[in-house]
């Protein structure tokens, strides 16, 4: 890797303090103890510089795709849909196209 601290943290050299993080490395770990052998070295990113121009080349692709692929969903200022309840739980129809991260408001009406 051509991070050292995550290098030194696998290996249990360093800890991990962010809480977030803790919770992936317990997993890489568990993930790690799998394997019938494993090893981690640090490499300098001058070192390694075709497989860091790789790595960044297919993230730079990945991030393309994503945005091609995923269009936006509209907008309009309101949706419908019918919707059953059964045993308490509220089950939509069909899928509403609603925009990730905006907030929304819900209105229920029994139907007469």
């Amino acid at each position: 890797s051509d991070s050292e601290l995550l290098a030194r943290q696998i290996t249990g050299q360093y800890k991990v303090k962010n809480p977030d993080l803790k919770i992936l490395h317990e997993r890489a770990r568990r993930l790690i103890e799998q394997l019938d052998s494993f090893s981690i070295q640090h490499v300098l990113r001058e070192k390694n510089r075709e497989a860091d121009r790789l790595v960044n080349e297919a993230l730079d692709a990945g991030e393309a795709k994503k945005a091609s692929s995923a269009p936006d969903p509209p907008t309009p200022q309101s949706l419908a849909t019918s919707a059953t309840c059964r045993q308490g739980v509220l089950k939509l129809d069909q899928a509403l196209p609603l925009a990730e991260g905006k907030e929304i408001s819900v209105e229920i009406r029994r139907r007469k």
